[in-house]
């Protein structure tokens, strides 16, 4: 199975983050919006031209930032590179044992990773949890920039790695621009899809996902079930058909950058009418099914004639067999 990045709704709901008085940035950033959490527009110019900031951290460090969220509903969704990124930005923040991190009632911006120490937990004067390393909280602020809604105290030295608010938006707007960017130009490249009009484009390369395949790897398998249209963004895909369902299976196509495949089980609700492999490295980004059937209908005739295609194409295997 290929290594998709999948949309989620778990999260881990620990309270909200702290004015770091120990960083000067965070310290910044908390007291710029102590007078109010509304969330601020930002311009596609002022978000194209964000310079993020990359603090150095060791492998280590930054393996257990990426444990300690990838159930977190903020992150899980994100690819690799926008949560390098993300992680790439993330600052640090230490405190004194007895230091309040963050008290309730505060306006919140940042949200916090426990990388060593442990700090207490405190909700309307009554203790409600300790957290140790690899423990997060805060990341409401990240969203809503709502007031805490608990109190966080340092218990015992406490080392944390922080991002606030703007640059978490900033980073994610940004990253997400131009992979809308990316997804609509190479949209335009398949046949199949070049008749949609600019909104349906917009609103397909929304809901595009991508996955990666090491060589050899199976996209798919002759006979499965199809739900999913893919599309080739990096590299190259071979297409292999058992006649009959007997093996050894024989290559019918090669696939590169700007091709697609999956769509026939996708409108004929039939099995997969053959197995799809990577040719080294691959990078894909499929279509569910849901909503492919909710914008196909400019595509039909396209799609019909390539049901042609292949049924020429099964007569020709049968005959080489």
């Amino acid at each position: 199975m290929g290594n998709c990045v999948d949309k989620s709704d778990a999260a881990q709901n620990y309270p909200d983050p702290p004015h770091a008085t120990l960083t000067a940035r965070a310290q910044g950033s908390e007291m710029h919006r102590r007078g109010g959490v509304s969330s601020p527009a930002y311009s596609e110019n002022e978000i194209a031209n964000f310079v993020p900031t990359k603090i150095p951290k060791d492998p280590a460090v930054f393996a257990a930032i990426k444990k300690a969220i990838e159930h977190n509903v903020l992150f899980e969704y994100l690819d690799e590179d926008q949560r390098s990124t993300i992680f790439d930005a993330m600052f640090p923040a230490i405190y004194h044992a007895g230091s309040i991190v963050m008290k309730q009632g505060d306006p919140g911006d940042n949200f916090y990773i426990i990388e060593s120490g442990h700090a207490d937990v405190v909700k309307d004067g009554v203790k409600k949890a300790t957290l140790g390393a690899g423990k997060y909280f805060g990341e409401l602020a990240l969203i809503h920039g709502t007031p805490r809604n608990a109190t966080v105290k340092a218990s015992t030295e406490l080392k944390c790695w922080a991002i606030d608010r703007q640059s978490y938006r900033f980073l994610l707007m940004g990253s997400n621009m131009k992979k809308r960017n990316l997804y609509q130009d190479f949209l335009t490249r398949v046949e199949i899809l070049k008749n949609l009009d600019p909104y349906e484009r917009l609103t397909l390369a929304d809901n595009l996902q991508e996955c990666n395949y090491t060589d050899g790897q199976a996209v798919m398998k002759q006979g499965g079930v199809g739900k999913d249209l893919f599309m080739v963004l990096e590299g190259k895909a071979e297409a292999k058909m058992a006649a009959d369902g007997r093996m050894p299976e024989q290559s019918i196509k090669m696939y590169k950058d700007g091709d697609y495949f999956g769509e026939l089980a996708l409108y004929l609700d039939q099995p997969r009418a053959a197995s799809i492999y990577a040719v080294g490295n691959l990078k894909l980004v499929k279509l569910d099914r849901g909503t492919f059937e909710r914008i196909i209908g400019p595509c039909k005739d396209i799609m019909e004639r390539n049901v042609e295609e292949y049924k020429k194409t099964a007569p020709t295997l049968q005959q080489n067999k």
